[in-house]
């Protein structure tokens, strides 16, 4: 069972004006959208407590909105193997890879969780729904469930499918499993950008998010790129629930400074189509900030009500591209102190409503400081999180490697290597056994996951740990991905092979 090791900030909003203002919010969003309270069929799947128990650990990006825009992610299943500990039982729809399961549990002693695998889908309903259809599973889990071997189930999102699948499991198993995690309707409310701007508004004030508007027509939206033009150099369109920085269209402002409105929705549409917007949803269109100093985010874990308030684990720093703000890693941040207070507080204020509204589980809010300098500098938010993801995960993971994970420095980065697709994991681990960090000794530096990436993208994910945090950054900014390219060229010549871990076949 995840709990938080390392404990940035416990909740301190449960006095004063600011308390009565997240209860006065919590309130009238109900009122407003009476969805957003849990129905009473899933109430009796979520937990009053969190107690020490079996899970059944899920990670499925896939059902995330354009997740799949460039490339499949279906590879990143295997990040539940991360979450999993003694007495879990964690499943994909990936291949096997039984040499990253002995590397977890022997390398890491990350435990042994049994992994139980099912047919690849394609299924809408991803890998939850794939969990029912597959009969031999199904039946595997409902057993677990009966025997009380599994007493939850840990998605790493609150989607439908994840409360379908433990409504199903519940029903045929004659005994209730709990589900961590916030309730379909409100996960989807979170994760909405448009939502989360409205909310964050409403409880923090309209200085705590960049400039925006919604639009959900071509025409309000040439008219609102026209508008918003004035305000800054660049602008960014953003679909509603995407990750990752998937969904984003980043343009200059200029761009349509000399067209008439008709022309402007013409270049918007040609500029959208590879977004696949139709007018079906709600899309953010926001002042593109140009003077940021840092890009933090802020890890909730977010326990039900009577296991107390919400923990702020952490602050860190998220390394994304410029141009788009898609992700490519994290390290801790370290702020003036006045900038980690504002996030702690405000970090506390959102996980604090979000619990008045029934959420349990992970959460992590991502924001930008924004100033010419640090002193003058304020924060605003971009989007909430409300699922397990790129930052959260290696911070669980560093929790357990370490014990807490600022025992350590430590910086993250995923890696794209020419040459990487032709090896199998264990090829890694050989050429890399001097590096490879083993819990054992305490010894080397570096940690592999996510193993489907090799053969999905030609890459892998690397945690780095350091003596010091300037040490820990440039051993995932250079160091490794330099030891990696080495590998890389040492086969960009040979021919294709499609290879796989000896005695597993490959699905």
């Amino acid at each position: 069972m995840d709990r938080p090791l390392a404990r940035d900030c416990r909740s301190t909003v449960s006095g004063g004006d600011r308390a009565s203002l997240v209860r006065h919010v919590a309130n009238e969003l109900v009122r407003v959208h009476p969805s957003l309270a849990i129905h009473s069929t899933l109430a009796e799947l979520s937990p009053r407590h969190i107690r020490e128990g079996g899970s059944l650990v899920l990670d499925d990006a896939q059902v995330i909105p354009l997740a799949n825009r460039f490339y499949d992610t279906g590879f990143l299943q295997d990040r539940a193997l991360l979450r999993g500990y003694e007495g879990d039982t964690v499943v994909t729809s990936t291949p096997v890879n039984r040499a990253f399961e002995t590397y977890c549990r022997e390398q890491l002693n990350l435990g042994s969780p049994e992994w139980l695998h099912c047919r690849p889908t394609q299924s809408k309903r991803g890998l939850a729904g794939t969990c029912w259809k597959d009969k031999d599973l199904r039946e595997k889990l409902i057993q677990q469930v009966q025997e009380g071997k599994l007493q939850y189930l840990h998605p790493n999102m609150g989607t439908f499918p994840a409360w379908a699948l433990g409504m199903l499991l519940s029903r045929a198993a004659g005994r209730k499993i709990k589900v961590i995690a916030p309730h379909p309707t409100l996960t989807t409310a979170v994760n909405n950008k448009v939502w989360f701007t409205r909310v964050t508004n409403k409880l923090l004030g309209n200085a705590h998010t960049p400039y925006s508007r919604p639009a959900n027509s071509y025409s309000g939206l040439a008219s609102l790129a026209r508008q918003l033009g004035h305000r800054g150099s660049r602008l960014v369109i953003k679909m509603p629930d995407s990750a990752g920085g998937a969904g984003n269209l980043v343009f200059g402002a200029d761009e349509f400074s000399h067209q008439g409105l008709g022309q402007v929705q013409k270049t918007l549409k040609k500029m959208l189509e590879p977004l696949g917007w139709n007018g079906h949803k709600t899309l953010l269109i926001s002042c593109w900030e140009t003077d940021v100093l840092s890009t933090p985010s802020i890890q909730a874990w977010i326990p039900p009500i009577a296991d107390g308030a919400p923990i702020i684990e952490g602050v860190f720093e998220q390394m994304v591209h410029d141009e788009t703000g898609i992700f490519e890693g994290s390290h801790p941040a370290h702020l003036p102190q006045h900038l980690h207070r504002a996030l702690l507080q405000d970090g506390l204020a959102l996980s604090e409503l979000f619990q008045m509204l029934g959420y349990v589980g992970r959460c992590s809010f991502d924001t930008i400081i924004v100033g010419q300098s640090a002193e003058h500098a304020r924060v605003e938010f971009i989007e909430c999180n409300g699922r397990w993801g790129g930052t959260s995960i290696p911070m669980t993971l560093a929790n357990r490697l370490l014990g807490g994970w600022r025992r350590r420095p430590y910086a993250t980065r995923e890696l794209m290597i020419p040459g990487l697709d032709r090896y199998r994991f264990s090829d890694l681990q050989r050429y890399l056994k001097k590096e490879l960090y083993d819990t054992r000794n305490g010894r080397g530096w570096l940690v592999l996951y996510n193993p489907g990436r090799l053969k999905a993208v030609s890459g892998i994910d690397v945690l780095c740990l350091g003596k010091s945090q300037v040490q820990a950054n440039e051993r995932a900014r250079v160091v490794a991905p330099e030891l990696l390219s080495k590998i890389g060229r040492q086969v960009r010549n040979l021919p294709r092979v499609r290879y796989q871990e000896p005695g597993i076949r490959l699905q």
